[in-house]
């Protein structure tokens, strides 16, 4: 992975997204590391998925211009020619779901998905923009990571309405106005 780099604290931040990020997450514990590299920055929390992987989203500013990029690499990964079809189909039939969070198949046969911050926002508001979003794709994965399962593993059809009723067309920070989902932070 390109970003394993050299471990920085907080007060080594160059960018205020980096450092709103950083404090907001300290206010509700969440675990996170942040990764230094000499154009950007990036911070890293982890978790897991249920019954899948473990997945890091990485939270990445290259300015200080509110544009950080949110992307959550390797969500299923090692994906064989025969299977790459499905999972394409899985992508997009996720993607015409989801608002705002976005997957792709990747060169390297692994699924990512990405989001960006929204350029209007102000840095500000990074931290809490995070911790929505880091909240909502742990939600979002527990629920999605079974769809890309059923393609990558089964010749099942690839329909979402079988899987169950809850909308995903939110799907992100929007939702959880107010106070975050306290479940996927213990």
């Amino acid at each position: 992975m390109e970003w394993e780099k050299e471990e920085t604290g907080m007060s080594s931040c160059r960018f205020t997204a980096t450092r709103r990020i950083s404090e907001v997450f300290d206010a509700y514990d969440v675990r996170y590391r942040i990764i230094d590299k000499e154009d950007s920055e990036a911070v890293l929390a982890g978790f897991t998925v249920e019954n899948g992987p473990n997945l890091i989203v990485y939270f990445i500013s290259t300015n200080d211009r509110c544009d950080t990029a949110v992307r959550i690499y390797n969500i299923v990964n090692n994906i064989s020619p025969l299977r790459q079809f499905r999972i394409l189909k899985a992508c997009n039939e996720l993607n015409c779901r989801t608002r705002y969070l976005k997957y792709c198949l990747a060169s390297d046969n692994t699924v990512q998905a990405e989001v960006d911050f929204p350029k209007t926002g102000h840095d500000e508001e990074a931290g809490e923009q995070a911790l929505m979003l880091f909240i909502t794709i742990m939600r979002l994965m527990d629920r999605h990571y079974r769809f890309l399962a059923k393609a990558l593993y089964t010749d099942e059809p690839l329909d979402w309405a079988d899987e169950d009723n809850e909308d995903d067309s939110s799907g992100t920070h929007q939702e959880h106005a107010g106070k975050p989902d306290m479940k996927y932070l213990n």
